[in-house]
């Protein structure tokens, strides 16, 4: 069996159309999303949309979506949230969904899946902190969280790739960013997790990031978000 994960997708449909384009091919049918689907972008309400049409076998939400609940409020991306919030209930646009909030607010941060005889935890940070907890790939620390033999963790947040193991021989797997990779690649970033034999990998979907920082340049838009759409972008944004 196969898996399709994907995280971070920050309301780039673009990005998100090219990652499920590919995921068809591969004829993948179940999907697990690790969180902040919204934020950074302005495609909320095409981002939702696309997702409905798609099989999530699993979906939590993260940081950046608790900010479009209004769940964070202190966070400095609030001017973002608030867009994708007049995106969602605008009765005079097209695109008008305020049914994504509800959807949204009925995720969790964390959960917990048993899909063929493998426990599998899903959360967007940590499982110490599970909306802002970060690990990045260059991390030598040891954690308690570490999945022992036999379980799967899945975690996102940081926009970079990771398939390891745990001292204790679980596997730890982080997708990168679907939205906004930050390890200076900028294509779409995602994995396929097989199960028969626990091999994860990680895939790259390209599309025109360089025409999407065009459209967002004449909306004016966020100038940190459309520096980390470039192609040159190698980094890490703290929000």
């Amino acid at each position: 069996m196969r898996i399709g994960i994907i995280s971070d997708i920050h309301s780039n449909v673009f990005a998100l159309r090219a990652v499920l384009n590919e995921i068809t091919k591969e004829g993948i049918d179940d999907i697990i999303l690790l969180g902040d689907i919204f934020g950074y972008y302005p495609w909320a309400s095409e981002t939702y949309k696309l997702l409905m049409d798609t099989n999530l076998k699993a979906a939590i939400k993260g940081n950046h979506d608790l900010i479009v609940l209004e769940e964070d409020t202190e966070t400095q991306s609030n001017h973002l949230a608030y867009y994708h919030q007049a995106r969602f209930n605008h009765l005079d646009l097209k695109e008008n969904c305020p049914e994504s909030l509800i959807w949204l607010a009925e995720l969790h941060l964390q959960d917990t899946l048993s899909i063929g005889q493998k426990k599998i935890t899903i959360c967007h940070g940590t499982p110490d902190n599970p909306s802002n907890g970060r690990y990045y790939p260059d991390d030598n620390n040891i954690y308690e969280w570490f999945p022992d033999l036999n379980q799967i963790l899945m975690i996102g947040h940081t926009h970079y790739p990771l398939s390891l193991l745990s001292p204790a021989k679980g596997m730890i797997i982080n997708p990168g960013s679907v939205g906004q990779p930050r390890d200076g690649n900028p294509a779409a970033s995602w994995g396929i997790l097989n199960l028969s034999d626990l091999n994860f990998e990680i895939r790259r979907s390209y599309y025109n990031n360089l025409e999407a920082c065009e459209l967002l340049k004449e909306m004016n838009w966020d100038i940190r978000s459309i520096f980390a759409l470039n192609k040159n972008y190698k980094g890490k944004l703290r929000n």
